[in-house]
């Protein structure tokens, strides 16, 4: 008899121990996922890349997926994102039901103030524009050169001094938690030579690219204030001219549909590509973008 109630208070207490440790478990899991939190590498806004998407694009969501397992695969050698793009995203832009470009009008959309690249139909392109809002694509991919030339950074043919550019990540990632040990010091500056000579390489490209094949870039004047401004603005995605060899077509990541005798049909005719003015918020990283322009044409053309 007594050994029965032994065994059933050992058994109560073994229950009991058990949910304790549970418990303890619990608390601790939650400790050291809020000290996580607390202490992680946080994007920056140049760190987070952004692709926002007029409403009434259509996207296929496995190509764009593609795409950015490109850009985030590939390699930065190859034309793709570098160490310093931590995430990326896709973001919809929705309107209401009384104005559905209430998100462009007055330039209050929240989403268009942190904008990386976006995919516009005309009217609100326009509208984008018209707000002063967009880079001017030829001049950006300038500027983007210009920058590392005004750091020293490298010379007019594209050759680096990597003793300038060791000193350049010392001054500008020196502090981030992710390089403490030599060892990550010395990959840092390594990944931080890649990234800017794929900066270099990736505007250079471009720039050919462009001088080869002009009417990709739509140019248009319109007025902010008081001042008229004239620009090549947006790609033309519509003048991609696919590439049948990976076949891989725009028509396939994006398009609009139509009405046409009663018929809805189509078309990547009248869908842009804009750039947008974020170089403050994200300092040097303004010129990680190229990546994504550069692996869209080179995916869905034979131009680069």
């Amino acid at each position: 008899m007594v050994n029965k109630i032994t065994g059933k208070r050992l058994k109560n207490l073994i229950s009991y121990d058990w949910l304790k440790m549970l418990a303890l478990s619990v608390i601790v899991c939650i400790v050291v996922i809020l000290i996580f939190n607390a202490f992680a590498k946080k994007p920056s806004d140049g760190q987070d890349f952004r692709l926002v998407i007029d409403q009434d694009v259509i996207v296929e969501e496995d190509e764009i997926k593609g795409v950015f397992d490109t850009l985030f695969d590939g390699g930065v050698e190859e034309g793709g994102f570098s160490y310093e793009t931590l995430q990326g995203q896709v973001v919809y832009l929705r309107g209401n039901d009384e104005s559905p470009k209430s998100y462009i009008l007055g330039g209050v959309y929240a989403e268009l103030n942190q904008d990386d690249v976006n995919i516009l139909l005309e009217d609100v392109y326009l509208e984008y524009i018209a707000q002063n809002n967009a880079v001017k694509i030829d001049e950006y991919l300038i500027s983007a050169k210009q920058f590392l030339l005004d750091n020293g950074l490298c010379n007019s043919l594209g050759e680096f001094d990597v003793n300038r550019v060791n000193s350049y990540f010392e001054t500008t990632r020196g502090k981030d938690t992710r390089f403490k040990t030599a060892e990550q010091i010395k990959k840092g500056k390594e990944d931080e030579l890649k990234r800017l000579k794929a900066i270099w390489n990736n505007a250079t490209a471009l720039q050919k690219c462009f001088e080869e094949h002009p009417e990709l870039l739509d140019e248009r004047t319109y007025l902010f204030g008081a001042y008229e401004n004239t620009g090549k603005f947006a790609i033309n995605l519509s003048k991609l001219n696919g590439n049948s060899e990976s076949g891989k077509y725009i028509e396939n990541l994006f398009k609009r549909s139509y009405v046409k005798d009663d018929q809805t049909l189509y078309t990547v005719e009248g869908i842009y590509l804009t750039v947008g003015q974020t170089s403050d918020a994200d300092g040097d990283l303004f010129y990680e973008k190229l990546a994504f322009l550069y692996t869209l044409i080179k995916t869905y053309s034979t131009f680069i």
